[in-house]
């Protein structure tokens, strides 16, 4: 988590997979990957799943990094309602 909190989120991001591909369903690896990934310019995951997933467990920024994901794919109505 230190990783992620200084901005190294391609050291942090092998850590979180390994996590994510534990616990799927934990709201917080949910999102800790998703920006990872998100930061990377990983196009391999499913980046909007994720953060939908961590949103719904009320994890605190999903939904900045969902409206900043919709933005970069184009999406502006979605990412306004983000």
């Amino acid at each position: 988590r230190k990783l992620f909190l200084e901005g190294k989120y391609e050291e942090a991001k092998p850590l979180f997979e390994n996590l994510y591909k534990r616990a799927p369903k934990d709201g917080s690896y949910n999102y800790w990957y998703a920006v990872c990934c998100y930061e990377t310019n990983d196009t391999t995951a499913d980046i909007e799943k994720m953060l939908k997933h961590s949103i719904t467990r009320r994890v605190s920024n999903g939904h900045r990094y969902l409206g900043d994901f919709y933005k970069r794919e184009y999406r502006y109505e979605e990412a306004v309602a983000s």
